[in-house]
Parts: structure tokens; sequence; C-alpha cells
């Protein structure tokens, strides 16, 4: 018997063997051929992601406007999470970032009343051996920025609104918010 190739099975016969591959996988397939393309697309992105991180909003936009990709979205994530202001000044910075790398010891860590500011120098336990710089705050404040203007511009609820019809094969919607409050008694940290 001749040896047969991939492309001389039936679709469904790819289809089944693609539900098997890691996504690295199906990414490198689909750039193959067309036929591939069309077959192996829907696996790219089971799982997608919207919030106002201006990264999470450029692949949603990329997903929903690619109706063989976005056809194979099963589950969707809205991450609602909200940056205060409080956080990105240079001193809370640095006391989180110092953070001690047992989530348990953290609480004691703060050692905050209502309306305290974070001093990194409070440290009670040993700190993480990440050390602050500027030039990461810098990032972080960057981005928590335009966080903060996607919000205000409610960019993610304008994509998800476009996007909305093209979801056919949604199965599941996770809301997520992992709100960094102004204290710690609010739930914050």
């Amino acid at each position: 018997m001749a040896p047969v190739s991939l492309l001389d099975c039936p679709d469904e016969v790819i289809d089944g063997i693609v539900e098997l591959l890691p996504g690295s996988v199906v990414k490198a397939l689909r750039l193959t051929s067309k036929r591939l393309n069309r077959i192996v697309s829907p696996y790219l992105f089971p799982v997608l992601y919207i919030s106002c991180h201006q990264l999470d909003l450029d692949v949603f936009r990329m997903v929903s406007k690619n109706p063989l990709v976005i056809g194979g979205v099963r589950e969707l994530v809205i991450d609602d999470t909200i940056v205060p202001p409080s956080v990105r000044d240079w001193p809370t910075y640095q006391k989180v970032v110092t953070f001690p790398q047992d989530p348990n010891d953290r609480l004691d860590h703060l050692e905050l009343g209502e309306g305290e500011t974070l001093e990194p120098r409070w440290m009670n336990r040993q700190p993480s051996k990440v050390k602050p710089s500027e030039e990461a705050w810098k990032l972080f404040n960057s981005i928590a920025e335009g966080h903060h203007d996607n919000r205000l511009a409610h960019a993610d609820f304008d994509a998800l609104k476009r996007a909305l019809h093209r979801l056919k094969n949604l199965e599941s919607l996770v809301v997520s918010n992992r709100m960094a409050a102004e204290y710690y008694s609010d739930g914050g940290a």
C-alpha cells in the first residue's frame, strides 16, 4: 500500500487528529496550506481573554476579526480588574515588589493602619530577592495608565460588543476581578 499523506485524509479525520495536538503544532500546521488553515484555525484560541490591558485588547480584536479563529472560542474570560492610582506611586511599588515570597508573611509585612502609606523600610521579615528598579516602575506605571485610559474609554466593552455576535460556539463565560483595593483591610495587596 502506498503511503498516505495527511492531506489525503478527509477533513473529519484531520480534525480528530488536530484536537489532540498542542497549540504550538496547531499554529505551525495552520501555515502549511489553506485547507489545514481552515481546519485547524478554530483550535488556536479555545479560551479568549479580554481586559482593559492594551495587549489583551489587541489580541481580542485580532481574534474577533478572523471568522475561522473566533469560531473556535469556547470560553471567554472577562477580567474587570482595576488598578487604583495609589498603587502606582514609587513607595508603594517598592513595597509591593519586595513582599516576602511566602504569601503567609505578607499580611504581617504590611502592618498598615487605615490611610497609612506604604514605606519599603517597614519590613518585618525577609524581603523577596527582587530589587525594585525605577525603569520597571516606569514601565508598570505606563501600562497601568494605559489600562486606566482604556477603562475610561470603555474599550473592552466596545470590543466585546463588536465581537459578541461572532462568538457562536461560546460555552462558558468567566468574569474575574483581581481588585487591588486602596487599603489592605478592603482586600487589597
